[in-house]
């Protein structure tokens, strides 16, 4: 398919919306999600291709893009281990639990945090945050 023949077939959809008030709007139809960009240079390339306000933000595991389109969110998202690098900051010490059925050892379980590129500010997002 080219960008020609997908952009034609929303048009289709767009239209047969328009068509059809009685049929009621998908749950999600506020957001159009996009899921191809899936490193640090699609990303930024799509930022640079959104142009104008574009916002960056951390969603638990994902890292997302987005731009308002009248009153639909176009929202790429992308694994943020992809995109961002994750460092070791420390470790949670957690006691041991004992309950009737079973003991769980004192462990500790690693603490991280993201660092995502500010080069992804500078290749496009004009309000977004690290």
């Amino acid at each position: 398919m080219t960008h020609a023949e997908y952009a034609d077939g929303l048009r289709q959809i767009a239209s047969w919306w328009e068509q059809h008030p009685a049929i009621r709007l998908p749950h999600d139809a506020a957001i159009y999600h996009y899921f191809s960009a899936i490193s640090k240079h699609e990303i930024a390339e799509l930022m640079r291709a959104l142009g104008g306000e574009v916002n960056k933000k951390v969603d638990g595991t994902f890292f997302c893009v987005t731009k308002q389109f009248g009153t639909i969110t176009f929202e790429a998202s992308a694994y943020r281990g992809n995109i961002c690098t994750k460092r070791e900051v420390g470790v949670m010490y957690v006691p041991e639990v004992v309950t009737s059925a079973k003991v769980v050892p004192a462990h500790t379980i690693p603490q991280y945090e993201w660092d995502c590129p500010e080069s992804l500010l500078a290749e496009g997002d004009n309000n977004g945050t690290s």
